[in-house]
Formats: structure tokens, C-alpha cells, sequence
């Protein structure tokens, strides 16, 4: 296919350019456009509204543009954007903060990567809200750049929409205004929390005044905006000037709380800011200067170009317009996927969810900061930092208001007779309000806690009527996993047992979480209602701390990990398919229940009971699971994404992490040698883990063997392990692909979980018989023991045999043996499958020898037949799946009526192979077929490899 050029049109200033080219790099590497050439013009627009709008113009009317990368500025932004609009040109933005844009009816095809001047806002009001502050004043600067007053716009907007009193509004600088020291006593008469827009040198001279009034002993609070580091937008936020004002500058300092943009501390992001570093020296010949940082939007411009490519490459497989801009820079709006800076989510108007941070400054003699607590816009809440809290100058946060309000409204001044009057005439209907409210409010309590212990007895168990077992039924992991050897390399974990009720359960003790961590109530009542076939049963919950007990379901075969690697065990296709629609099902009932998905999902909590039926366990209590140890071997499981570090912070991150655990164990089903076929690889858990951490193309992940997993199986597994969250397939989409491998769900898993399997009619399908010659001598000569051993080790190979072919093995009885292709899932080529494979098992039979009897050798008839059956289940107690028609009876008939060492075909099946060269059929003549008459028969030569 011929590459396609893009047309990109960068507005930015010069060194941006650099984030640009790195988001391109990335693309190309990544093969997100892999048919498509990025050609990229950039434009300084300086900023200028006027001068952006006509440069931005006369480019538009020159070349045909694809999308615009930028502008910066809100004030070109707000034009160039409405031209993109008018051109219907997406337009993916880095900065762009302003409140104006909300409107997307206007500005259509504007996305933008950095949280708007709104979202401030609500991080500032959030922060109020926490500490019940609900008055306060704000002091902005008029400058050049605008960001100091469409700041003050925004937190001034939020805080009327809640109901927030603003007392004072100021603009140092502005036309009209006071000097800086009347602003300062003004917002000091009004407010006690005074929310800062200013660039550092103004705060610095703010910070000196109010100091001097007596505002920072710990009566008023002083909240100051800076964004990010970057001193010719921000200017110098320091105390530290090395002047004599130092000393009272970085006490006074001690009053302001800062907020700024939230910069993730992950690898992936400190090797974008020195790539970033060194191509600015590599290009530009500009050095960052030692203790110079590199700006926050350096970041979010990089994500608005690799946002388009990503946005471009999901629209183009959707078949969408490349000249569409509406849809293609729409198509991200209301989803989450992840970048240098963790996970970026677009709310559903195409702006980016921001987080931002609070920081105090330390107690050293440098300028540093600490940060206190963090405001996430998708979350909504302030947070504060429970390993740094916030260090109030008194003994807590200050109020909003003095003892007596600003203008004495909270304090009596000289009472009139009348006034006495009232005042008690008040205070008795007070009390008597006050205690009519208590009678209600006990009551609600009684009530409350009647009802709480009630539910409490659904899932409360009490230590004193569990029995305890004095040893373990099982180990969780029999056969060890290598690691690194400053680890253990066995780990000999066993579920310890108890009984309960006259019942077996299994027990798991929680003692390393905080004695004053209560539990979540509410997630044990919802763990306790779970109920699904395939989910573990939680039982209930022993609460008496410091020990914690959850008291599941006993599932007596141990956990999906035992069984893969217990040799003994023979997994065909059909068990592999059962295990794997156990664990489909399981994860789509937890994601359709309250708990939404599983979080710690791994082939060690997998359990299977006495049944054989896999139930998914260890999906909580998650709060209880964080204080669980975890090694290197339980990472083997986990997504990329929570292996760095990353919080997923909504429901589809976690159930994309769990699509991500699917996808390991089901190559650990289908391989059996352990999560990334680790008891086969040269390298510790710790050094796979690693790999997996570190981005590469492609990806560290398991490798297939294709005789074990065929390549439809293949490329499910590999869409649910790929590095980004956002495009791993949906649970139902794993499910629908695994259930258009294996047609219907197999009959096994049928009866497992119904008691009984659907009857079906299948039109073309070829049965095989066979039976072996003289077996009733072989018997009479032989000791029970060894017919059975012999019988086992030769049905055993035919077992391994059909594992190679399409081909469904309906039973044994005896000596006989009994297969059939084209049911229970369809096959058009039934015939070849059948025959390929009994040939095979002559050719196996030819060179078996029977062990009791040295020097003689197996002979086998068998017969083969093609047409119509009827397939059913018999039985409940003990289920058969039988097959019944007039094609069965010929089968048998075949076989019965054949000869030593030989393979006989009816006519029809001859008939289908003979549109193949490459088998050999002999006709054998007419012979009398009992219940049938006289038949026309082949014989399939089977020597020759086919």
C-alpha cells in the first residue's frame, strides 16, 4: 500500500517544536500510522492574537492542512480554533486553558491536553471545601500574559456556582487600582483566605506585607497559583533572594499552601524530559541550565500530536474521512489510554482531566517544596498527603471568619429588655426543639444500629464457631517457579481449612493491616452476596483485630496453577476450552457486579473444585489485598501499567488490566510451563518483570509454540496483552472470538454448568470405528492388570494422536474405540480430518508392542463411514454424549466387517477423498453389510505419509 502524507500545521514557539518531533519519533516507532508520511510546518505565532489569526490564514488558504498541532496561547487559540471549526481541520491543543472554549458547539474540533483555567478552580475550591471555608478574596496580576486573569475569572465563576462568597476581587497593576499595600489591607478587612494569581516577585512583595500587618500567624491563609516552573511566565516563586529580607520572607512563606500542575515521578516521564533536554542542545544549541526544569506543557504538546495519531489510527479502521476533523479529533473525547504522563482522560467535551498538586515549603535553607495533598478533576475531592500532611501555623486550619465576623455580626452589643425577652423566649423553644430532635435522632440511631447488625449477620462469623483443622489440605503452588535467588524459589503456601456449619471452608488470615483500618462494611456485604458458579463463595469475615479472617468456599483440586503443572494430568482440548470459559464467565460476572472487576487475577487464585469447575478467588477485600506480601512471581500477571506504578483510577483501566491477566493465563492453559513459560526461559521472575516494565517494540511477552496453540487462539491471547490499555479488546470480545473457535461451548462445559448438553442435528460429519483383531484371546491370555495397562498405554497415544487433528473422541468401550469430525463444532473437511488421522494410528499401532507379550504385535480393524447424525447427552447421574443415525450403524458396520490391519470406507466417504490425489482408495467390491445388503466398499491405503 502507498503511504499517504499528512499536512500538520505546528503553531508553537521554537523550542516547543522539540516535544513535536518526539511525539512523531514515537508514532513511527510504534507503528500507529504505519501507511502514512507526517509532514510538519511549524509557525511561531508569538502569542499575538491578531498576528496568529492572519499567519494561521494565509497558511490555510496555501495548504490543505490535516490538523492543527497547538496554538499555545488561549487568545490565538480562541481564533485559529473557530477557523479550524469553519474548515472542519481538527485541532489538538497543549495548553489552550481558557474557559471560553468549553463551548464545543462553537469550537467543534478543539481537543485539548492541559487541564482549563476551570478545573483550577475547582482544585482551589476543593481544597476550601475540605477545611469548610467559604469565604475568601483574590488577588490577580494584570500582564501581558493573560493567565492571571483568566485565572481569577475562573475560581471567581466556580466558587459562585457553589454558593461561595467571594469578599474582595483584586488586579494589581490594572488601570484604577490601588497600590499593592491598600490591596493587601483590603482583602485583610474582608477574608481570611486569600487565594494568590501573581508571578513570584509580586507574591514575594505580598507575602512581605502581609507579614508585617501580622497576617501570617496562622489566622489567614494564603493559597498561591503557579502552575509549573517557569520563571519568564511565572517569575521567581523563591524566598530565597539572598537579601535581608530572606529570613521573614521564608517565614511568611510558611502561610502559603501552592498549587501547581501534578507531574507524574515515573520512569517513562524522566526519560521524555531528557530526551527533551538533549535534543534542545542537539538542534537549538539552548542548555538547560542546572537547577532550570523543564515546563509541564512541554509534556502536553507532545501529547496533542501522539493524541491525533492515536486518534487518527482508531478513526482510519473505522473507515472515517481523513478531511473529517469533527469525528477524528471527537474520536478520544469521553476515554482514557496512557502516555509519558501516565493515564491522560478526556472528559466527554474533549478536555483533558487534570491533576494538580499542593506543596508548603520546607524547613532546609534552600527553596524546595513538599508536597501536601493532590486534586484529581476525574475524582473531584482534595486529598492530602497522609505521609505529609498539611502544617498549619496554630494548632489547625484557620476559620473563614474572626470570632465576631468582619463586621461584628457574630457578637451581641448592649441588650434591651425586650431584646432579654426574646433571647429567652428563643433559647426555651430551642431546648425544646433540641430535645424533640434528640428523641428523633436516638431513635434513627437504635433503628440504625438494629438494621447494621442485621446486615452485619450476613457476612460476621464469629472465630468461636470455626473448627480449625490442624493441617492444610493443599499447597497453592506444588512445583516452584524460579526467581531471583535472594528469593525463595518455593513457594509453599497452603490454604489452611476450617469447618463451619458442619461444612468445609478455607480460611486466609490478614495481620499486617492497621489495627485503626476499619474494613469497608459495605464491600464485605457485597463480596458476601456474590454468587455465580464460577466465582469462589465468600463465606464471611472473622473481624476482631488486630486479625482479620476471610472464610471462603473449600475447592478440593487446589488452584488453576496445580493443575497445569501436575503432569498426571491430561488436558485435552476440550478441558483446556472448559478452563477457559470458566474464567470468561467468572470475570463477567464480577464485571457485571458491584465489584466490577477482579484486580489480581493470576493462575494461583484459580480455583477448582471437586467438580472440576475453575471459580475465580482473591478478589478481595482490596483493602485487605494491599497490605498482602507480593513477590516478583505474583507480578508475572500484572499489567504494564500497574508494574510502573501507575494508579488506575476508573473502572475500564482495571477491567483492561484484568483482559491483561486473561491473556497470560490462557497462554499458561494452553502452554502448561507457567506464566510467560518461565520454567522454561533462562531468566529470573525479577529479570521478566523488569522487561516487561521497560517499553519495547515489540513488547516483552510470552512466546507461542504453534503446535500447542493454533493461530486464531494466537491472536486473541496477543490483543489482550498489548502495552496500551485502551486497545485491548473488551471482555465480551474475547469471549465472542474464543467462542467462534470453538463454534458452540464444548459439550463438557455444557454439562458442567447446565446438567445436560442441547441435542443437535449435524448434516455432514465422519465416524471412525475401530476395534482390535483377536482381542478376546489377548484377553484369555492375559491377567486383567495387564489388558488394563495395555489397553491405557495404547488408547493413551491414539489420545495424542487426535490432539493433532479436528477430530472429537466419543468414547471407548473396551477394545473399541470411537471418534467422529464435524461435530461438535462443524467442520466442512470432516473426512480428511478422520482420515489423516486414523492412518496415523495404524502407522502407530503398526510398531506397538505389547509389553506382557515380547514379540507380538497389535492388529487393528477400522472403519469409516460419512453422513448425518444426531448428537445428544444421556444421563444425568453419569452423561454420555451419544451419537445416533443410520451413519453410526454403517460406521460400526465398517469396521466389523473389515479386515486385519486394514481400513475400510463406505462409498460416500470414498467418494470425498477421491477429490484428493494424494489418498489412496482401493475399491474392495460388493460385500453383504448385515442390516444394510450389499454395499459397494473401499479400502484406504494408509503407508504412505500424507
Amino acid at each position: 500500500m502507498d503511504s499517504a502524507t499528512m499536512q500538520i500545521l505546528g503553531l508553537s514557539y521554537v523550542l516547543e517544536q522539540i516535544n513535536v518531533s518526539l511525539a512523531v519519533d514515537d508514532v513511527k516507532n510504534e507503528g500507529l500510522l504505519p501507511n502514512h508520511d507526517l509532514t510538519i510546518q511549524y509557525e511561531n505565532t508569538k502569542c499575538n492574537d491578531v498576528y496568529g489569526l492572519g499567519r494561521t490564514s494565509d497558511l490555510l488558504a496555501q495548504t490543505k492542512y490535516h490538523v492543527i498541532i497547538g496554538p499555545q496561547c488561549s487568545g490565538v487559540c480562541s481564533h485559529v480554533c473557530r477557523l479550524a471549526a469553519y474548515y472542519n481541520i481538527p485541532c489538538f491543543s497543549g495548553v489552550c486553558q481558557d474557559t471560553e472554549m468549553l463551548n464545543k458547539n462553537t469550537f467543534k474540533t478543539l481537543t485539548r491536553f492541559l487541564g482549563t483555567f476551570d478545573k483550577v478552580g475547582l482544585a482551589v475550591t476543593g481544597l476550601m471545601d475540605t477545611f469548610g471555608w467559604t469565604r475568601f478574596s483574590v488577588i490577580s496580576q494584570f500582564h501581558v500574559d493573560k493567565i492571571w486573569m483568566l485565572t481569577r475569572d475562573a475560581i471567581d465563576e466556580i466558587a459562585t456556582n457553589k454558593n461561595m462568597t467571594v469578599a474582595a476581587v483584586h488586579t494589581y497593576g490594572a488601570e484604577g487600582e490601588m497600590s499593592l499595600l491598600e490591596i493587601v489591607k483590603n482583602v485583610a478587612a474582608e477574608s481570611r483566605i486569600i487565594v494568590l494569581a501573581v508571578r513570584g516577585e509580586t507574591l514575594r512583595e505580598i507575602m512581605l506585607l502581609a507579614h508585617q500587618m501580622g497576617m501570617t500567624n496562622g489566622d489567614y491563609q494564603f493559597i498561591c497559583i503557579y502552575y509549573y516552573s517557569q520563571r519568564n511566565i511565572f517569575g521567581d516563586i523563591s524566598w530565597k533572594m539572598n537579601n535581608s529580607d530572606d529570613t521573614i520572607v521564608k517565614e511568611a512563606y510558611k502561610s502559603v499552601i501552592f498549587v501547581s500542575y501534578y507531574t507524574p515521578m515515573t520512569y517513562e516521564y524522566t526519560q521524555f524530559i531528557e530526551k527533551v533536554k538533549h535534543r534542545s542542545q542537539d538542534i537549538f544549541n539552548y542548555t538547560y541550565a542546572e537547577d532550570e526544569e523543564v515546563p509541564y506543557p512541554a509534556a502536553n504538546l507532545y501529547e496533542a500530536m501522539y493524541g491525533f495519531a492515536l486518534s487518527l489510527n482508531l478513526s482510519l479502521s473505522n473507515n472515517t474521512d481523513i478531511h473529517d476533523g469533527e469525528t477524528i479529533a471527537q474520536r478520544l473525547w469521553g476515554n482514557q489510554y496512557q502516555t509519558v504522563t501516565g493515564n491522560i482522560t478526556l472528559n466527554s467535551n474533549g478536555d483533558r482531566q487534570q491533576g494538580y498538586k499542593f506543596e508548603q515549603i520546607g524547613d532546609d535553607d534552600n527553596f524546595t517544596l513538599t508536597v501536601v495533598g493532590y486534586y484529581f478533576s476525574v475524582d473531584g475531592q482534595f486529598t492530602e498527603n497522609d505521609e505529609d500532611p498539611i502544617k498549619w501555623i496554630s494548632s489547625g486550619p484557620p476559620k473563614d471568619h474572626p470570632p465576631c465576623g468582619f463586621y461584628g455580626e457574630y457578637c451581641a452589643k448592649g441588650l434591651s429588655q425586650q431584646s432579654i425577652i426574646q433571647i429567652i423566649t428563643g433559647c426555651f423553644i430551642a431546648v425544646v426543639l433540641l430535645i424533640i430532635c434528640l428523641s428523633v435522632i436516638i431513635q434513627k440511631v437504635v433503628a440504625r444500629k438494629i438494621k447494621t447488625k442485621e446486615s452485619e449477620s450476613i457476612w460476621r462469623i464469629k472465630k468461636s464457631d470455626l473448627s480449625i483443622t490442624e493441617r492444610s489440605m493443599w499447597s497453592m503452588s506444588r512445583v516452584s517457579i524460579r526467581s531471583d535467588p535472594s528469593e525463595e524459589t518455593v513457594e509453599n503456601r497452603v490454604t489452611k481449612t476450617a469447618y463451619y456449619k458442619g461444612s468445609l471452608v478455607s480460611i486466609r488470615s490478614y495481620t499486617k493491616m492497621h489495627s485503626d483500618k476499619m474494613p469497608n462494611f459495605k464491600e464485605l456485604r457485597q463480596m458476601r452476596e456474590l454468587d455465580h458458579n464460577n466465582i469462589v463463595k465468600t463465606v464471611g469475615f472473622v473481624i476482631d483485630p488486630p486479625e482479620l479472617l476471610y472464610v471462603s468456599e473449600f475447592c478440593s483440586k487446589g488452584s488453576l496453577m496445580d493443575i497445569l503443572e501436575n503432569e498426571d494430568i491430561n488436558l485435552d482440548w476440550d478441558f483446556k476450552y472448559c478452563l477457559m470459559w470458566d474464567i470468561l464467565e467468572g470475570l463477567d460476572y464480577l464485571s457485571r457486579s458491584s465489584l466490577r472487576y477482579h484486580g489480581n487475577l493470576k493462575s494461583s487464585n484459580c480455583l477448582v473444585d471437586g467438580r472440576f469447575v475453575l471459580k475465580l478467588g482473591d478478589y478481595g477485600p482490596r483493602e485487605w489485598l494491599k497490605y498482602k506480601d507480593k513477590s516478583d512471581r505474583d507480578r508475572l500477571w500484572s499489567a504494564p501499567e500497574i508494574i510502573k506504578g501507575f494508579h488506575l483510577l476508573t473502572q475500564a483501566a482495571n477491567q483492561a488490566a484484568d483482559i491483561y491477566s486473561v491473556g497470560i493465563i490462557l497462554h499458561e492453559i494452553l502452554h502448561r510451563s507457567g506464566p510467560f513459560g518461565v520454567e522454561c526461559l533462562d531468566l529470573s521472575t525479577y529479570e521478566i518483570v523488569d522487561k516487561v516494565k521497560i517499553d519495547t517494540i515489540p513488547p516483552f511477552r510470552p512466546v507461542f509454540d504453534p503446535s500447542l496453540c493454533p493461530q486464531k487462539l494466537q491472536t486473541i491471547i496477543a490483543s489482550c496483552w498489548v502495552s496500551n490499555p485502551f486497545e485491548r479488546p473488551l471482555l465480551k470480545d474475547v469471549s465472542k472470538a474464543i467462542n467462534s473457535i470453538t463454534g458452540s461451548k464444548s459439550i463438557a462445559h455444557q454439562i458442567q454448568v447446565q446438567g445436560t448438553a442441547d441435542p443437535e442435528s449435524f448434516d455432514n460429519v465422519t465416524i471412525l470405528f475401530t476395534d482390535i483383531v483377536q482381542f478376546t484371546t489377548l484377553s484369555a491370555e492375559s491377567s486383567p492388570m495387564q489388558i488394563i495397562d495395555m489397553l491405557n498405554t495404547l488408547y493413551s497415544g491414539f489420545d495424542e494422536i487426535i490432539n493433532e487433528y479436528d477430530v472429537y473422541k466419543v468414547e471407548t468401550i473396551g477394545d473399541a474405540y470411537m471418534c467422529v469430525s464435524g461435530l461438535p463444532q462443524r467442520n466442512t473437511y470432516h473426512y480428511f480430518e478422520v482420515s489423516k488421522m486414523i492412518m496415523s494410528i495404524m502407522r502407530y499401532v503398526s510398531t506397538y508392542e505389547i509389553k506382557h507379550k515380547p514379540g507380538r504385535k497389535l492388529q487393528m480393524r477400522a472403519g469409516v463411514h460419512s453422513g448425518s447424525c444426531v448428537a445428544g447427552v444421556i444421563g444425568v447421574k453419569m452423561p454420555r454424549y451419544c451419537l445416533f443415525g443410520d451413519t453410526v450403524n454403517t460406521a460400526a458396520r465398517m469396521e466389523s466387517s473389515g479386515e486385519a490391519s486394514k481400513i475400510q470406507i463406505s462409498g460416500a466417504t470414498a467418494a470425498l477423498l477421491k477429490t484428493d490425489p494424494l489418498y489412496t482408495v482401493l475399491p474392495r467390491g460388493e460385500i453383504l453389510v448385515k442390516g444394510k445388503g450389499i454395499m459397494m466398499t473401499y479400502w484406504l491405503e494408509w503407508e504412505t505419509n500424507i
